[in-house]
C-alpha cells in the first residue's frame, strides 16, 4: 500500500545544436540625484530604444555602486523608457553619490 519511486532513464540523441538568444537593448545615462528623505523614493527615466513593457531590466553602476541604505530597482515603464528608482531605507535623508552625476547603464531583456 506504499508508493515506490521509479527512476526512468531515456536516451536522448541531439542531431543539431540549438542556439537561442534573447533580444537585449542597452542604454546609459548620467543621472544626478537630490536628497532622498528617509523612507522615500526618487525616480528618473532613461531612454532605451527597443525596450518594451514586460522586458526584464538589469542595472549597472560603476565600481563605487550606490550609496549605503539605498535600493535600486528598474523597469520598463513605457515603450523605450526605463524608470530607475532609488529607495532610501534608512532613518535619515541620503544624497546618492554625494550629489555627483553618475552613469547608470540599463539593459532590457525580452523573455
Amino acid at each position: 500500500a506504499g508508493v515506490e519511486d521509479t527512476k526512468v532513464t531515456t536516451s536522448l540523441k541531439v542531431k543539431q545544436a540549438v542556439s537561442f538568444q534573447r533580444p537585449a537593448f542597452t542604454a546609459s545615462a548620467s543621472l544626478t540625484w537630490g536628497s532622498i528623505a528617509a523612507g522615500a523614493s526618487a525616480t528618473q527615466v532613461i531612454t532605451c530604444s527597443g525596450a518594451a513593457v514586460q522586458d526584464r531590466v538589469l542595472v549597472g553602476l560603476a565600481a563605487a555602486g550606490v550609496s549605503a541604505g539605498l535600493i535600486v530597482t528598474a523597469w520598463v515603464s513605457s515603450t523605450n523608457n526605463i524608470t530607475v528608482r532609488l529607495t532610501n531605507v534608512t532613518a535619515s535623508p541620503v544624497t546618492p553619490h554625494s550629489g555627483a552625476a553618475t552613469t547608470y547603464a540599463v539593459t532590457a531583456v525580452r523573455f
